[in-house]
This record gives structure tokens, C-alpha cells and sequence, in this order.
């Protein structure tokens, strides 16, 4: 919501939604700071703009793919993955990590690269 708002202005990238942004990205990296051994998903819900002003909703790349960081002990620093993200890989990628069965129906899929070898090995086969 902090950046939400801004972000949907006419303008790509108003100087109001980068100052919310560092503002955002500077309480996290105290909230990380805090955490042992925790893993943290920061994403958003929705990509980064429409094929028309004020728009988000048309089915297209720049809306589809998400902004995510996933930072903790068991990831990969600095990983930029190979392919773009969509929210819907976000739900299995949590449950994978978690060790938790991951439901046929969920169409995402699994991150795996953002995470370290040691991470990986996790899978739970839903009944």
C-alpha cells in the first residue's frame, strides 16, 4: 500500500514511488536484520504496468511477471532468475521450501534456483 498508490500514477516511476520504495526497502533491511534463520518473501501483486495509463489489468508481460525478493540463510545473494516470476509460483515455492506437499492444481511453479544446493532435495509429493 505504501508504494501501491504512487505507483499507479500516469508516470512511469514517479519520484513519490521511488521515495516509497527506499523507504520500504530500508525497513526492511532492518526487519531482515532482526531474523536468525528465517526466510523472507517480498513481492508484489502485480507486475510493473499497463499497456495504457492507470491500467494493470490487460494480460501482458510488464503486468504478468512480479517483482520478488526472497532473502534468509537457505537462498542464493545477489540471484537474478532465469526466467521472469509470476505470482502464481509464489504459493508452491513457499510450500516447497516449507517442505509441505504442494496441491496438483496449483499452476506455478517452483523457484528452486533462488535457493542454495543445500536447500534443494525438498520435495514433497502432494497426496
Amino acid at each position: 500500500p505504501l508504494s501501491d498508490r504512487p505507483g499507479h500514477r500516469p508516470v512511469w516511476m514517479p519520484p513519490a514511488y521511488l521515495r516509497s520504495a527506499a523507504d520500504i526497502d530500508g525497513a526492511l533491511e532492518l526487519f531482515i536484520q532482526g531474523l536468525d534463520d528465517a526466510t523472507v518473501f517480498v513481492l508484489a501483486d502485480h507486475g510493473g504496468g499497463g499497456v495504457y495509463p492507470r491500467d494493470h489489468d490487460l494480460l501482458h508481460a510488464a503486468n504478468e511477471h512480479i517483482p520478488l525478493v526472497i532473502a534468509g540463510r537457505s537462498t542464493r545473494r545477489h540471484c537474478v532468475l532465469p526466467e521472469p516470476v509470476s505470482i502464481l509460483d509464489v504459493p508452491p515455492t513457499v510450500l516447497w521450501h516449507l517442505g509441505v506437499p504442494i496441491p496438483n492444481v496449483y499452476e506455478g511453479r517452483v523457484l528452486r534456483d533462488a535457493f542454495l544446493a543445500a536447500s534443494l532435495g525438498r520435495e514433497v509429493v502432494a497426496a
